[in-house]
C-alpha cells in the first residue's frame, strides 16, 4: 500500500468562491443549520454572510422580527456579522425562488448556502420546490444542508 501524502488547497484559492454568501431563512431548522455552515465559511475563509427572508405582502411584520432576532442572535454568539434582508413578494407575480434569484443577480453573490426543504416541506419530500428552483437557476455555487 502507498502512502500518498495530502496537501490541502491554499486557502486563498477557496476563499475566492466564498466571499460573499447569500442564506435564504424561513425559521426552520434546517435554514438554522443553513446560517451555522455560513458562520463556520466565514471563520475559515472570511466570507461575508447575508441572510434574506422573503414572505408574503399579507404576512404579519412580527415575523419578520422574530427571524431577524433569531439570526441576529446567533451572529452576536458567533462572533460574525450577519447582514439581514427582507423581501415581501405579491403572488403569482413572482415568487420565493425568483425573489432569492433577483437578490444573488443584484448582490454578485459567490454562493448560497441554504436548506434542502423550508417549513412547508414534509418528510416524504426529500428536496423542496424553492431549493431545488434555485438550484437549478442560481448562476452561482449552491449548497443544500439537509
Amino acid at each position: 500500500m502507498t502512502n500518498i501524502e495530502y496537501k490541502p488547497s491554499p486557502k486563498y484559492l477557496v476563499s475566492l468562491w466564498f466571499r460573499k454568501i447569500l442564506v435564504p431563512v424561513d425559521g426552520s431548522g434546517l435554514s438554522m443549520k443553513a446560517i451555522n455552515l455560513a458562520i463556520d465559511f466565514a471563520h475559515r475563509y472570511g466570507s461575508k454572510i447575508t441572510a434574506i427572508f422573503v414572505l408574503p405582502e399579507s404576512s404579519a411584520s412580527g415575523k419578520i422580527d422574530k427571524i431577524k432576532e433569531k439570526i441576529m442572535s446567533i451572529s452576536k454568539d458567533s462572533g460574525v456579522d450577519i447582514d439581514f434582508k427582507c423581501r415581501r413578494i405579491h403572488f403569482p407575480e413572482s415568487s420565493i425562488a425568483k425573489e432569492i434569484i433577483d437578490e444573488i443577480n443584484e448582490g454578485l453573490y459567490d454562493a448560497v448556502i441554504m436548506g434542502a426543504k423550508g417549513l412547508s416541506g414534509g418528510e416524504e419530500t426529500p428536496i423542496g420546490s424553492v431549493a431545488t428552483a434555485v438550484a437549478i437557476l442560481a448562476p452561482c455555487t449552491v449548497i443544500l444542508v439537509r
